[in-house]
């Protein structure tokens, strides 16, 4: 489930992953812009107590999206960051692994997120727009 995330567009290359490493629990991202024949410096995402399950998308104005589950009061949020700015709550859900792994896609320079409420019993949507 904490596997890493990868998205494309043209040569670049965006990997997303979440690591317990390091000094305690972080979301990492990484861009390639040759394909991913190499990548540079994996940065650290605004998130104060993730829980993981990340995913990334390449926007046509070749910046990057990355979501993720946080957890807060006993739930998951799921949040959305461009290009490493502060996160966009867009949801809260079941912190278990029920709640399953978001899906984000790259609409234009936005984005639409996917994820599964647990209480609702459904998969739920949102449209990012910066």
């Amino acid at each position: 489930m904490n596997g890493p995330a990868l998205d494309a567009r043209g040569q670049r290359v965006a990997a997303a992953w979440f690591t317990r490493g390091g000094g305690g629990p972080k979301v990492l991202t990484a861009l390639s812009v040759d394909g991913g024949t190499s990548f540079g410096k994996a940065t650290s995402l605004p998130a104060k107590d993730p829980i993981g399950r990340c995913g990334v998308a390449v926007l046509a104005d070749t910046s990057v999206a990355v979501c993720w589950f946080e957890l807060a009061d006993n739930a998951a949020e799921l949040r959305v960051s461009r290009g490493g700015a502060k996160a966009v709550i867009c949801a809260r859900t079941s912190a278990g692994r029920s709640s399953g792994v978001p899906e984000i896609v790259a609409e234009g320079d936005n984005v639409v997120v996917a994820w599964r409420d647990v209480s609702k019993r459904r998969v739920l949507t949102a449209r990012i727009t910066w």
